[in-house]
């Protein structure tokens, strides 16, 4: 037995210094002792020891306690080999000994696996120190052993540092997690309401058909001639998305109230000095490589080309294709926002101040794309249009966020059991 003693301390060590992250709190407690006991039994020298002087020593008295604590159900010992199966089986070293190493833990703790097991001696040790006959039940009640607790880890202040952050590192992950499930949803079922492959480019169709009286009416352009000339088709689609949407971003979104037009500042301001930042600095690059390539054709299949190969036998192309890539991500970026922002309106979650839409309800003054739109409606209009421009265009980063779904459930779902094991 001393022998399985030894070859068990190491690996129950490890399990108490991490098995916390893999095996519930009653199992952790369980080890805890049995560790307790292993290392106490080990520094013991029995061969001095007489079973009529055995509680003359205060450590086979210890000894004793600490096993009619794993012996008083057979649970405990089942916990025992149930966590050296579960956190060693992967651990580098020590994964290629668990059956012998639960092997060990039965000789120790299992009353039929030797003979004499060690369930023997205690009760033969205390008959003839008592003389007479006890069963173990005796001698639980006489030690007063009761079960051990299943509520929290029995833990040194090290462990128990390690189990907050880890805890805290968890519920941050979590945080992100819920997060990102929730744009996945919003993207799904409120913007975009399509699977990945489908195309829907309604809001695109209606931004760029809007007569913008700042653009010269020289020549006719239709929504497909984006095929042909992506060029022109950018270089109209964000004159008027920034013609239908620059009150938003400038603060001056005009509504009536009892009769009199207010100018409203509407998006948060970190809104605005992010993600509508780094918006405009995207599309000012876009317009000056249309304006120095006005004449220049450039198709949309060869886009398409670009973005499955990285190549295009032209620089012009690759720096223009590069250049829309990034207003996608701003797009992406600001759609992002935007429908978090409706959504914690919606939901009556906007508490705070700078996170608030003021007049949210009230209608919008403006060209006739947003006839009969609430302040919050314009807000939502803006988000779907980011949202589908990045679909339109193909953006690799909200085609991973959609097809990751049932990992990001998945993941959800492990860090909250996890969490509500060890908290």
């Amino acid at each position: 037995m001393w022998d399985a003693v030894y070859n068990l301390i190491r690996p129950l060590n490890y399990i108490v210094r991490e098995g916390w992250k893999k095996i519930n709190k009653f199992q952790y407690n369980v080890v805890v002792h049995f560790l307790g006991f292993c290392e106490e039994f080990y520094q013991q020298d029995f061969r001095h020891v007489k079973p009529e002087t055995f509680f003359s020593y205060s450590r086979p008295k210890n000894i004793q306690k600490l096993f009619l604590i794993l012996a008083q159900d057979s649970i405990y010992r089942d916990e025992i080999y149930i966590a050296l199966e579960t956190i060693l089986s992967n651990h580098e070293v020590f994964k290629k000994n668990v059956p012998k190493l639960i092997g060990e833990a039965k000789v120790i703790l299992d009353p039929h696996y030797t003979k004499p097991s060690f369930y023997n001696i205690v009760l033969a040790v205390n008959m003839i120190h008592y003389r007479k006959f006890l069963t173990f039940k005796d001698l639980i009640e006489s030690e007063g052993i009761s079960p051990l607790i299943k509520e929290t880890f029995i833990s040194t202040e090290n462990v128990k540092f390690k189990i907050k952050n880890y805890i805290e590192e968890l519920q941050r992950r979590l945080a992100v997690l819920e997060k990102e499930k929730l744009l996945i949803d919003l993207i799904n079922k409120t913007y975009l309401n399509q699977s990945v492959e489908e195309q829907n480019t309604t809001i695109l169709k209606k931004i760029f058909d809007f007569k913008n009286p700042e653009m010269s009416d020289e020549k006719e352009f239709l929504f497909s001639d984006y095929e042909k000339d992506l060029i022109g088709f950018m270089d109209r689609l964000l004159s008027n998305f920034y013609y239908v949407f620059d009150s938003l971003f400038t603060d001056k979104v005009r509504i009536e109230e009892d009769g009199n037009t207010k100018i409203l500042k509407v998006l948060p301001y970190d809104i605005i000095n992010n993600q509508v930042y780094l918006l405009g600095v995207s599309a000012d690059r876009v317009r000056r490589f249309i304006s120095n390539h006005r004449f220049t054709k450039i198709y949309f299949t060869d886009y398409n080309g670009f973005l499955l190969t990285g190549k295009t036998p032209y620089e012009t192309e690759t720096e223009f294709f590069q250049v829309i890539i990034d207003l996608s991500d701003a797009m992406l970026n600001l759609g992002k926002e935007t429908s978090f922002l409706v959504d914690s309106v919606n939901k009556g979650l906007t508490r705070d101040l700078t996170r608030s839409v003021p007049y949210s309800g009230k209608k919008v003054i403006g060209n006739s794309l947003l006839y009969d739109l609430t302040v919050l409606d314009f807000i939502k209009m803006l988000a779907y249009f980011c949202f589908t421009f990045a679909q339109f265009f193909q953006n690799q980063k909200i085609k991973i966020l959609l097809s990751d779904e049932e990992k990001v459930i998945k993941d959800i779902n492990e860090i909250k059991s996890i969490l509500s094991r060890i908290t």
